[in-house]
């Protein structure tokens, strides 16, 4: 039965499921969140249980192979130049669409309620955040930045 399934191809699938989460939609209306909830937060769940194993074993073993050398050093100058370049791109796509959208435009005539004052963190806390105090509460509370770093260190053991 799943060798039948997985012959089938993934966006022959995928257009299936779209189809029968219309035709759900359609038929059960408001009933469909109480009925497909579950099944949608099950799915999440999965997903965020897996992530975490997966940024670790894959960083880790990607680093040990590397090994020592020109190739790692060409590797992690490579990463921080796209990690800027990629960071600097989507910084300029936000400006561009807070110009354009003008968000919080007819904020003005509502009513205010309690604001609570938000403290940023300075770059230096955001730096000493990276290090886990604990790896494996960094693992089970999904903080994926202090899972790279602890995966990294693991690599390079």
């Amino acid at each position: 039965m799943f060798r039948a399934f997985f012959a089938i191809p993934l966006w022959q699938r995928t257009a299936a499921g779209f189809v029968l989460g219309i035709v759900a939609g359609l038929i059960l209306r408001e009933q469909a969140v109480v009925w497909l909830q579950p099944i949608g937060d099950i799915y999440l769940n999965l997903i965020r249980m897996v992530v975490a194993p997966l940024v670790l074993f894959t960083i880790a073993s990607s680093i040990a192979k590397l090994g020592e050398g020109a190739g790692a050093v060409r590797l992690g100058v490579k990463t921080i130049v796209w990690f800027a370049v990629t960071s600097a791109l989507a910084v300029l796509v936000g400006i561009a669409f807070g110009h354009l959208i003008n968000p919080g435009l007819g904020l003005a005539n509502l009513p205010l309620g309690e604001v609570k004052e938000r403290v940023i963190p300075t770059p230096l806390d955001v730096l000493i955040g990276v290090v886990p105090t604990n790896p494996f509460a960094a693992l089970s509370e999904g903080k994926v930045l202090q899972i790279i770093f602890f995966s990294a260190l693991v690599g390079m053991a």
